[in-house]
């Protein structure tokens, strides 16, 4: 039986060339030893092997694109801290935001190649980051006033600890494509 896959569309099932085509739900996913696996006997709680490559990919991009923002973020909160005398935990916020609108572009262009509209995928990418900037400012500030930790030092924890959040949220929320349920 011939199946023509398409990584998001229905595929279509040609049995008989007099009867009319089936229809049935498949995906890039689903192959397993070239052939297709319909999505009803798939365990959608299971990882399987592509998707697990996808995700340690999509990871990896998403932690690339994050390194230009933090590179911004740096320069901003070393410029509004040294150049400016602004105080490390408003100069860190303000340096977020800089990152955050870079990360925003590339990640919705590049990582996760989105379809959504701007109007959505923006206001939930903002969001995940001000959950993130939380995160960021209460590491900051317990590092560099509660421990009186090099405010540098501070930064490149907290970067760390919110990237990981920042990745689940996007990925899992932000960019999360509509499914079809049946």
């Amino acid at each position: 039986m011939p199946f023509d896959i398409g990584c998001t569309s229905s595929a279509s099932v040609s049995q008989n060339p007099v009867k009319p085509k089936a229809t049935r739900d498949l995906s890039c996913e689903e192959l397993s030893g070239g052939e297709a696996v319909p999505k009803q006997t798939r365990n959608p709680n299971v990882l399987n092997l592509r998707d697990t490559k996808t995700l340690v990919k999509q990871f990896f991009c998403f932690a690339g694109i994050g390194f230009f923002g933090t590179v911004a973020h740096y320069l901003t909160l070393v410029l509004m801290v040294e150049g400016v005398g602004m105080k490390a935990v408003f100069a860190s916020i303000l340096g977020f935001g800089v990152g955050g609108l870079m990360n925003y572009f590339f990640n919705y262009h590049i990582t996760f190649k989105s379809k959504k509209l701007h109007q959505e995928a923006l206001v939930k990418f903002f969001m995940v980051a001000l959950v993130g900037l939380f995160l960021n400012t209460l590491i900051m500030a317990i590092a560099t006033e509660v421990f009186s930790m090099y405010y540098l030092l501070a930064q490149v924890i907290s970067t760390g600890l919110v990237l990981f959040w920042n990745f689940t949220g996007n990925r899992l929320w932000t960019f999360q494509e509509a499914r079809n349920v049946r």
